[in-house]
């Protein structure tokens, strides 16, 4: 009985090997080669995917740009550059419309009408895409006494921008969040040791050296606090221009702005 069982499992484990080892995604390259790998995610800018051929899983990434298109183990494909696409389809018409001149026209006619059912018949893989808008454009700007933020053109709070940067982008939202979390802090330490200071005039009646110390030392405290503010608003500007220069440069991140093959 046990040799049975046994028997049962090592089959089971053989024709899974067997499987796994011919159930693998092509890529293929403009430069004419084919990748057999399994194909873990495609984000915006590249693809991710690991060999078959090797006993290592570690994960292998791949420019798009530098991509025709892939060729699910399904059969299916998902056509990265369709530009490219387009000049392999004419290139074979082309090629096989080298006939003779009299079965020219009727060869073309009918060449024409197998690319186009090619075309048709070209089955797409069920495609998670999860993904977010078009990263916003994200300004600071001064007013008066007081700064004033904007998204896409829209003015907004400090808190509704830092919302957005979590979104797309970590880096800028941490140095942002930290610059905005100083500037509450120490802004509200301001104005406590501004009530102070006015609560210690009355002491000019008891001591006026006492009065005048205790002004003074409310005054240093401010003036730290406000060097404090200055340099949370200053994290804030440079979290902006971040996220600002890696929106330009399309290096923005999101973390589910993905697309999985199923």
């Amino acid at each position: 009985m046990n040799s049975y069982f046994k028997s049962i499992i090592y089959s089971t484990i053989s024709c899974f090997i067997f499987s796994s080892s011919f159930s693998q995604d092509r890529i293929l390259t403009k430069k004419g080669d084919t990748l057999s790998v399994f194909v873990k995610n495609i984000e915006a800018l590249k693809v991710f995917y690991v060999k078959t051929n090797t006993q290592l899983s570690e994960t292998l990434e791949i420019s798009k740009s530098t991509l025709h298109k892939i060729i699910w183990r399904t059969g299916k494909e998902y056509i990265i550059d369709q530009e490219y696409e387009n000049l392999v389809l004419s290139s074979a018409l082309k090629n096989q419309n080298l006939g003779t001149p009299s079965n020219q026209k009727a060869t073309k006619d009918v060449l024409s009408k197998d690319v186009l059912t090619t075309k048709q018949n070209i089955l797409f893989p069920e495609i998670k895409i999860d993904t977010l808008p078009p990263a916003p454009i994200l300004k600071r700007g001064y007013r008066f006494f007081y700064y004033v933020y904007k998204v896409n053109g829209q003015r907004v709070k400090a808190k509704k921008m830092e919302e957005v940067m979590r979104k797309y982008d970590q880096q800028s939202h941490f140095i942002f969040s930290d610059g905005l979390y100083d500037v509450k802090i120490h802004r509200r330490n301001f104005w406590i040791g501004t009530a102070a200071r006015l609560a210690s005039i009355p002491l000019v009646y008891v001591s006026p050296e006492l009065q005048g110390g205790v002004s003074f030392g409310l005054s240093i405290y401010n003036f730290v606090q406000e060097l404090k503010v200055w340099k949370g608003r200053r994290a804030m500007k440079n979290a902006i221009n971040l996220y600002n220069n890696k929106r330009k440069s399309n290096i923005l991140k999101p973390v589910n702005a993905v697309i999985r093959p199923r």
